[in-house]
């Protein structure tokens, strides 16, 4: 549980770090497209629900909501795993030329911190699923395994479909010619 929050700590760290190197420029999360929010609001998020989730094992009142719990934050380290995914790949493919120089932009540290940690999130998230789902079924109340089954297809479905969605965004993104405007607008904004 306490590896659970760090990562999630990490998250909102990395969410504020540098997601974006170019030359000696640099923009952080939040000034990429509101992506940086999203992974902060999920990391900080789900940070709170793992402390709930750790009250309602230690109490037992509710310990049928930890299965649910556990699960709404594996989903939300899957997105926030594909952000990172997604940015990674526009950042290191992208390349421009202007005035006849190349231009390469890198992810940087904060977007690589998001990626890890939420990578690990997911996995504590997943053991979590599974070991609060066993406590639950040690319940003699029979409804309570399909209770916990119908949690964790749901947290599977809804984190596939936000891979199909990922994996969908960036290959439109990688089919569309690099704008240069775009590149433009990100300098305005680091000289500032």
């Amino acid at each position: 549980m306490i590896v659970g929050i760090v990562a999630c700590l990490g998250i909102v760290v990395g969410s504020i770090g540098p997601w974006l190197r170019v030359y000696t420029f640099s923009a952080n999360g939040l000034d990429i497209d509101g992506w940086g929010n999203a992974t902060l609001t999920l990391g900080a998020a789900s940070g709170v629900v793992l402390a709930t989730e750790a009250e309602f094992r230690r109490s037992r009142s509710g310990a049928k909501w930890a299965v649910p719990l556990a699960c709404g934050v594996f989903v939300a380290g899957t997105a926030c795993l594909a952000v990172a995914i997604v940015n990674s790949v526009t950042f290191v493919s992208t390349s421009t030329e202007i005035l006849g120089a190349s231009i390469d932009a890198s992810a940087g540290w904060g977007l690589w911190l998001v990626g890890f940690c939420s990578a690990g999130l997911c996995v504590i998230a997943a053991i979590l699923a599974v070991r609060a789902g066993g406590e639950v079924q040690d319940a003699s109340d029979p409804r309570l395994d399909s209770w916990t089954a119908v949690w964790w297809w749901a947290a599977v479905a809804a984190s596939a479909v936000i891979v199909i969605c990922a994996a969908a965004y960036a290959w439109v993104t990688a089919v569309q010619p690099n704008d240069d405007a775009t590149l433009f607008e990100i300098f305005e904004h680091l000289q500032h």
